[in-house]
């Protein structure tokens, strides 16, 4: 992976500006893919505002929390606040939403693999 930044909101990849609906406002390096946290209005179609991106594309969308468990339904709207590689399993990104869950998530392709209760 080549240089990575955010630049007004645009990710940056090697020169290349990757525009998305709404601004990046972080971003994790896993591998060949950056993963990219948007800001969000909180709409129900805006709450899964986690994204892979690789070779310059947006390749993946994060799973949907109630396709993952639909006893989330109550929570909702309830956007991703923060990402970060999980220190347990750098090969894994950890998404917080604002709701207090916090899931784990697969940076190849968006699923959602499992949850934490608690992160050091």
């Amino acid at each position: 992976m080549g240089n990575v930044s955010i630049d007004n909101g645009v990710l940056v990849i090697d020169g290349k500006r990757i525009k998305s609906k709404y601004d990046v406002t972080h971003y994790v390096v896993i591998g060949e893919v950056v993963v990219v946290r948007l800001k969000c209005e909180g709409r129900k179609d805006d709450i899964n505002n986690v994204y892979g991106v690789k070779d310059g594309k947006i390749a993946w969308r994060v799973q949907d929390m109630l396709e993952y468990n639909p006893d989330y339904a109550p929570f909702m709207p309830n956007p991703y606040t923060y990402i970060k590689v999980y220190e347990k399993d750098p090969g894994v990104v950890l998404a917080g939403t604002f709701g207090g869950f916090t899931f784990l998530i697969n940076p190849n392709n968006g699923r959602i693999i499992g949850t934490e209760s608690w992160e050091k």
